[in-house]
């Protein structure tokens, strides 16, 4: 069988696996369906992550702080990106490289990607925080049934700007 023939094969089986398990499991118009949900972190649960980061958000908030620089690196397993990314934000406004993500591109940024993250329940958060409050590292586990979907920032060299 020639390479077009086996490709156009297997596309054709993947995709009737994939709508057999989608009417088996009820969803409709061979959608499928997501994960049952797991358990959330249990400091999310307790509102302890959500007291961690209502505390920095104060702090960051009390430093005054507008003009600054950092930088992330970012660990997946996903498509290959800049691992390395440095933002500047200048009077609040960020200005986001190419290859950087625009979601954590200021610290209010980051602070709303581990809110979404207690407010969607992941398996697992973890986040620390600096004197004024910025992060220094964020770990977001969303599912424990899902393997390779965890991402990780580090940030570092916050340096403030004049």
């Amino acid at each position: 069988m020639n390479p077009t023939r086996i490709t156009t094969v297997l596309a054709a089986a993947l995709a009737a696996i994939a709508l057999t398990g989608a009417g088996a499991a009820g969803a409709g118009a061979g959608a499928l369906s997501p994960p049952a949900p797991g358990r959330p972190d249990p400091q999310i649960a307790d509102g302890t992550l959500q007291r961690r980061l209502d505390t920095a958000g104060t702090r960051w908030k009390a430093a005054h702080l507008r003009s600054y620089r950092y930088e992330i690196q970012v660990s997946c397993f996903c498509a290959p990106r800049n691992a390395h990314v440095v933002y500047v934000v200048r009077n609040g406004v960020p200005r986001v490289p190419a290859k950087g993500e625009k979601s954590v591109a200021t610290v209010p940024r980051l602070f709303r990607t581990i809110q979404a993250a207690i407010d969607d329940g992941v398996a697992n958060l973890d986040a620390t925080y600096g004197p004024r409050g910025v992060p220094k590292s964020i770990y977001i586990d969303s599912s424990a049934q899902i393997a390779d979907e965890e991402v990780g920032y580090t940030i570092v060299h916050f340096t403030r700007l004049q």
